[in-house]
């Protein structure tokens, strides 16, 4: 007896090449039933011993004709690609694509605001007015395009990394994530590196002309960081990127919102401010 795992059901084949049993596959969720297969074994493509699979579909009731056959295999192929592409994208490269496309979106309002501005103060017949009022409608449409995106973002990361949020805010938390790869690695890297996220520039000038190393990279965008004052910002980035690391983790192994992080981070930003309340007198 053998047992034969096609796309459209599983056979039970004889020594003789007939089916004794049999089991269809819903033609409504074929991918799923298949998948769930190959997750408890292979899958054959022919039997040693039984029938081809056109013929096995056919007489098992599946499909009616070869021309059918091939016309599911067809769509089956197809639905079975799609859902891998879909699954090889996580949420978190979702947020990427998003805060990505947001910075594409800001980088073509100031150019379009730039050049609508220079228009404006040229004299201009009719005509051309009706152009401007076209192009600043236009603008405004992607102010309000820009407003759906971080709406979009706001609500994922909260979903799907709510710890880098929460510390971070959605907007930072995203970029966070989009340079770091993704959550997966982000949630991989050492404080240290997470610090100088950003920097590049400057940890290269630091590397090749020896000048003093970045302090902080883009976590100088948060308020906690570029609102301390400048003998306290590397002490309290340091502080900002050691919780970052460890939100990353909690969200990326559980996706638990952990509230202790952000009253553990304002606690040791505190300490920070009353121990160094005033600049070193060496500098």
């Amino acid at each position: 007896m053998q047992l034969l795992k096609t796309w459209f059901g599983i056979f039970k084949i004889n020594e003789e090449g007939e089916v004794v049993e049999c089991t269809l596959h819903s033609r409504e969720d074929l991918v799923d039933s298949y998948l769930k297969e190959v997750e408890m074994g292979p899958i054959n493509a022919r039997g040693p011993t039984g029938p081809d699979l056109p013929h096995l579909a056919k007489s098992s009731g599946f499909v009616s004709s070869d021309e059918e056959y091939f016309a599911r295999l067809h769509d089956f192929g197809i639905d079975l690609a799609r859902r891998g592409i879909e699954n090889s994208f996580t949420k978190d490269q979702l947020i990427v694509h998003a805060i990505k496309t947001l910075d594409d979106l800001d980088g073509i309002v100031n150019l379009l605001t730039e050049r609508l501005v220079d228009w404006e103060s040229i004299p201009l017949p009719n005509r051309d007015e009706d152009l401007i009022g076209s192009l600043a409608a236009g603008k405004i449409t992607m102010d309000e395009n820009r407003v759906l995106l971080e709406d979009y973002i706001d609500e994922n990361m909260r979903n799907v990394a709510p710890n880098v949020a929460t510390l971070a805010g959605p907007l930072l938390g995203a970029r966070l994530i989009s340079i770091t790869g993704g959550l997966d690695s982000f949630s991989k890297m050492p404080s240290s590196t997470v610090q100088v996220l950003g920097a590049g520039k400057a940890l290269f000038r630091h590397l090749q002309k020896g000048t003093p190393p970045p302090k902080h990279g883009i976590i100088f965008r948060h308020p906690l960081v570029h609102g301390a004052p400048w003998w306290q910002r590397g002490k309290i980035a340091r502080v900002f990127a050691s919780k970052l690391s460890i939100a990353a983790r909690i969200d990326f192994y559980s996706g638990t919102l952990n509230e202790d992080l952000l009253v553990d981070l304002n606690r040791r930003v505190d300490e920070i401010r009353k121990a160094y309340p005033n600049p070193p007198k060496n500098r």
